[in-house]
């Protein structure tokens, strides 16, 4: 196997490595995309609740209208206390990632050069 084909079976099988790290942190991804989507849809069933109880008109529904309110700041605030730490979570993992596939280029290329300047002088 030549030198060039060694360096480029090298650097396909890297690539193919990254990408499946970045596949094993799409999980992490989604929960923090959808779960502010859930939060929101929370918020909207809450504020349609508070309206329901404000279109009922009767005093006594502040208790209900309270209610909704609460459940719909809750929801907003569980679907960002959940999305922020994932959000996160992915952006350092794929760094990591990143950093590593890096470090190892720079490491092959420290290997496979003096082989190329070899096989070039032959």
């Amino acid at each position: 196997m030549a030198v060039f084909d060694l360096r480029a079976s090298i650097e396909e099988a890297g690539e193919v490595e990254v990408a499946a790290l970045h596949r094993q942190t799409e999980p992490i991804a989604v929960i923090g995309s959808i779960a502010p989507l859930i939060g929101l849809l929370g918020t909207v069933l809450g504020m349609i609740g508070a309206f329901d109880a404000l279109g009922a008109g009767a005093q006594s529904n502040q208790e209900s209208i309270a209610g909704s309110i609460s459940l719909a700041l809750t929801t907003t605030l569980l679907g960002l206390v959940i999305a922020i730490p994932c959000v996160a979570t992915v952006s350092w993992l794929r760094s990591r990632i990143d950093a590593a596939a890096a470090e190892t280029g720079r490491e092959l290329e420290r290997l496979v050069l003096p082989l190329e300047l070899g096989a070039a002088t032959e």
